[in-house]
């Protein structure tokens, strides 16, 4: 693992830094006090990844995420995860086993 001592510079010698790094965990920081105001550990990847799709693509224009998205919702099967969520169900089916 390579470390960067902001002390002595503000990259290695061979250009490793961390920007990337500080701005993603600052943008997922940012969606806990902005957008979602709790998080369950259970979830955690998904807001992760919610946030990477959100930098990946936040140069495309609305139209062309929008697209990007709903291709992507629609070729998609249905989520064991997300399926009946809205409903709590999923944590009756969890406290009694079922799937």
């Amino acid at each position: 693992m390579k470390h960067v001592r902001h002390k002595q510079n503000f990259m290695a010698k061979d250009g490793t830094h961390i920007n990337g790094a500080e701005s993603f965990n600052s943008r997922l920081d940012l969606s806990y006090r902005g957008t979602h105001h709790h998080q369950s550990k259970y979830r955690q990847q998904f807001y992760a990844d919610e946030i990477a799709w959100r930098v990946n693509h936040c140069r495309d224009p609305n139209h062309t995420q929008w697209e990007t998205l709903i291709s992507g919702v629609l070729a998609h099967p249905v989520s064991d995860t997300w399926a009946r969520y809205w409903q709590r169900k999923h944590r009756k089916e969890r406290e009694n086993g079922q799937q």
